[in-house]
Order: C-alpha cells, then structure tokens, then sequence
C-alpha cells in the first residue's frame, strides 16, 4: 500500500481526515456503483475462468479461528447458545458453491479502499481476489465501517459521517445491481456479524473493553438474525437488539420479499 502513494485507507479517511460530507458521499457513490458492476457482470462466471481463482478457503479458516478465539475471551465464555451461532457461521462460510455466485474481492474490508489527498480512490490488496456472493463480500465490508460507529476514540461526528457513508453507498449499489433475494440477506447478515467479531481486533489498542463487548454482542445479534440456512425470512426480534445506528445500517440492504417472486428492489 505505501507503494501506491500516501493516501488513507477508508476507515482512517471517514475517521480522521475528511469533514467534507460531499467528498464522503462521492467515495460512497464511486465505491457502492463499481462493486454493484462488478458483482452484476461476474454472475455465472465460467469453469474456465474459475479455476484460475485463488483458494479462499484458508482466508474462511482463518476468520473462523479468529472469530472462535474472540468469543472465547467473552465473561462467561462460549456458551452453548453462543456456540451454536458460531456453528451457523461455520457452516455459512465453508460453503464452495453458491447460488448468487460472483467474483469478488474476498476479503474487502474498509482498509482495501485507498483514498489520495485530491479525493481518488482505488481498491488495493486483490490477493484473495475469486469467488464469493454480493451478500458476503457487502456483509464484511459494512460491518468493518460498522464498528467504527461503536468506536470510542472517534473524533466528533465521525459516527454522523460513517452512517452517511453507508447510506450513499448502499443506494449506489443498488442502483448499480438492483434486487435482493433472501439468500443475499442471509449470508449479508452472517459477514456482517462475522466482522463485528473478527473486527475488534482491528481496533485492539483503542477499544474499550464494554466497546468490545458490544461490539461483539451486536455480531451475535446478527448470526441469530441471519437464520440456519437462508430462505427462511430475517429474525427481526434478534436485529432489534443490533445498537440504532448499526440496526438502521444493516437495514440499507435488507428488504421484504415478494412471496412470489422472492425479489425486491431494496426499501430506503
């Protein structure tokens, strides 16, 4: 990255360096309408090309053990509930073919997007680049700018800016690749609870401890919200425990579905 110039990763940008909620709103819609792309023109992507792909397998360990040895560190320890969401997870992300099956980056968090000081950005660190599904690699992302929200050591506002961030983005994808599905949904909501957990190890030295914890307790939330398998509807009663900010979020890309169609243009 420090080869690429001296620009801020995403995370730092919203947290430290830009005031501008035009330049935040413009990184939204750049960034939410190329992944929208992105996603629409990989659908079905071919053998011949797959197979050319990294294996993520090993990047789906890793978070797994991370997420497994973050839980462990909790109060009361891993409960039997707590181990049956991680369970869920597990099962989630060991999946090799999916239905809505896309090329992505993987492991897109906010410190894959690079911004310079005249307000480019570009998206760096493409190692893990293959197959994935919108709902994951969106899932990740938001729920990494998601905890900058719960951040403690954040500036002034900061919370204001990621959440605009978010909303930006969101219309932009969407507009971009429209349509949801409740398979999208479920493994949104498992990534997205995956990074809460995974992601305060991000931020280790600057979290305080009841920050963790409801960090933590907010990606629970989400696990027990995604359901087992998918197709099975979001348990609403589990998001209603997310904090307001990350609640209303998560919400940006979850939408009703049509019981005959089962798609729907997302609800603003």
């Amino acid at each position: 990255m420090t080869d690429v110039g001296r620009g801020r990763i995403l995370s730092d940008y919203i947290l430290f360096a830009s005031s501008e909620q035009t330049t935040v709103e413009t990184l939204g819609r750049i960034l939410g309408r190329f992944l929208g792309g992105l996603f629409k023109v990989t659908k079905n992507t071919s053998s011949e090309i797959t197979r050319t792909l990294a294996d993520s397998r090993h990047l789906m360990e890793f978070l797994t053990s991370q997420m497994e040895r973050v839980a462990a560190e909790l109060p009361g320890g891993v409960t039997p509930e707590i181990a049956a969401l991680l369970e869920r997870m597990r099962s989630a992300i060991s999946r090799e073919v999916h239905p809505e099956q896309c090329l992505g980056m993987v492991d897109l968090w906010p410190g894959s997007a690079l911004i310079e000081g005249n307000g480019e950005c570009g998206l760096v660190d493409w190692e893990h680049f293959g197959l994935t599904d919108p709902g994951t690699d969106l899932g990740m992302f938001v729920g990494h700018l998601h905890l900058l929200v719960l951040h403690d050591g954040a500036p002034k506002g900061a919370s204001a800016t990621t959440m605009n961030f978010i909303s930006t983005f969101a219309s932009s994808y969407f507009e971009a690749n429209p349509g949801i599905s409740a398979y999208f949904e479920w493994r949104f909501l498992i990534a997205h609870g995956r990074s809460l957990i995974c992601g305060t190890n991000v931020f280790a030295e600057t979290f305080l401890e009841s920050t963790k914890l409801k960090a933590i307790k907010a990606g629970l939330s989400c696990l027990q919200a995604a359901g087992d398998q998918g197709g099975t509807g979001v348990d609403h009663d589990a998001l209603a425990e997310l904090p307001p900010d990350v609640k209303r979020g998560v919400q940006r890309f979850l939408a009703p579905r049509d019981e005959e169609s089962r798609m729907l243009s997302p609800v603003s």
